[in-house]
């Protein structure tokens, strides 16, 4: 059956990052549990397939834990920004890259066409969304940009997470690293 789904790293924060509450009212606010950062948007593909080749153990999947800080905020695109994120330091940004890198090469010898292929990967986290078709407004980037925020994390685990309306993103595969 074909579902929207991609792989990321469930990185939660809870309340140690809070949108103003009238900036809250104008957004999309994803919730906690489905925060995460993206590490491969595959799009809508055959998930039965796909599960059958995680179960079987087809895919190498990751042995390191990702950690870091998350410190900066962010709006993207740049051009009419519509989505506000968080982004900061991993403590081993070669690891990730490479975790992204082998994501992408096995899926693409399994048949699957990548829809965001060459893209380069930027570690990030969203928090929330514009109202579709609408940007967020410059007044509210610089609110938004002068709040001071430091969250440590460790994902110790990546997800294949599908897709459903209104920002809901649940995982119907987790694979959890076994080292550090």
């Amino acid at each position: 059956m074909n579902k929207r789904l991609f792989f990321g790293f469930p990185i939660s924060f809870k309340d140690a990052y809070r949108l103003p509450s009238h900036i809250d009212k104008k957004l999309r606010v994803i919730s906690d549990e489905c925060r995460h950062a993206t590490a491969l948007f595959l799009g809508n593909v055959d998930s039965d397939d796909l599960l059958g080749y995680l179960e079987q153990g087809k895919l190498k999947l990751p042995e390191h834990v990702i950690s870091g800080v998350i410190n900066k905020t962010i709006f993207l695109p740049p051009r009419a920004p519509r989505v506000l994120a968080l982004t900061g330091t991993l403590n081993n940004m070669n690891d990730a890259i490479q975790i992204v890198s082998s994501l992408e090469e096995q899926i693409e010898g399994l048949g699957y066409t990548l829809p965001e292929k060459g893209r380069k990967w930027l570690f990030h986290v969203t928090v929330a969304r514009a109202g579709h078709g609408n940007a967020i407004h410059s007044k509210e980037i610089k609110l938004l940009e002068g709040i001071k925020f430091t969250i440590p994390f460790s994902c110790h685990e990546l997800n294949l997470y599908e897709s459903f309306p209104g920002l809901d993103y649940r995982p119907i595969y987790t694979y959890r690293f076994r080292s550090n």
